[in-house]
């Protein structure tokens, strides 16, 4: 049951998946993934929502499914870290660098305030001839 709470946990964080299991965070998902991997994700949910239901059930050949539960899983976490992939980590990364610079300056104080001191200890350099270290040293 842990892998499916975790194949549920990479659909919300990196896919945008939203509802409480995972069939309505797939229907969710605004790019879809591949069929055979929708399919997968849905077969292993209602296998995992029978046995969790009827409790007298066993889940045939456990292991056989615990294998495919984790190759879904480790599927899954590829396509979300592709480069390439609409919801991949590059494009997720690009989107949040674009966020936080599309804050206003008061919504963003480190950066404001690493962006000072670093002109700061430029400007210093420049006049003065220091090091950048000495130029950034908080202490005198």
């Amino acid at each position: 049951m842990e892998i499916t709470s975790l194949i549920e946990q990479v659909l919300a964080r990196d896919f945008g998946g939203r509802g409480r299991g995972i069939h309505s965070k797939l229907d969710s998902l605004s790019k879809p993934l591949p069929a055979w991997l929708d399919k997968r994700l849905r077969y292993l949910s209602a296998v995992r929502n029978k046995a969790l239901v009827e409790p007298q059930w066993a889940i045939p050949e456990r292991e056989k499914y615990l294998g495919e539960c984790h190759h879904a899983a480790a599927t899954l976490l590829k396509i979300a870290n592709d480069r390439d992939h609409p919801t991949g980590a590059f494009p997720r990364a690009v989107r949040w660098f674009r966020r936080t610079l599309s804050r206003p300056a008061v919504q963003r104080p480190g950066l404001a305030i690493a962006t000072l001191l670093a002109l700061g200890a430029l400007l210093v350099v420049l006049a003065g001839g220091e090091t950048a270290a000495q130029a950034l040293r908080l202490n005198p």
